[in-house]
């Protein structure tokens, strides 16, 4: 849900074959999956300022994707004046 109001990053399969862009399904091998949780915890752990960064990045995207639409704070407005 948090992404949905956000713009796409990438276009849906469909919309790349009706362009007729050739798609290929890969597929991840399950024996060399490595989770990237602790390898980021250590990173960040020793660069206080990348720590930092990383935190206002994650809070810009959260700001980004959740606040309202200039049509909702209007619409919004405009029933709170009806009423």
């Amino acid at each position: 849900m948090l992404a949905s109001c956000c713009f796409p990053l990438f276009l849906p399969p469909q919309q790349l074959e009706e362009a007729k862009v050739p798609v290929k399904q890969l597929k991840h091998n399950p024996a060399k999956v490595q989770p990237v949780t602790p390898a980021l915890q250590a990173l960040l752990s020793k660069d206080a300022e990348l720590k930092a960064s990383s935190g206002r990045g994650r809070m810009a995207f959260a700001w980004t994707c959740m606040r309202p639409t200039t049509r909702q704070i209007a619409s919004t407005t405009l029933h709170s004046q009806a009423a």
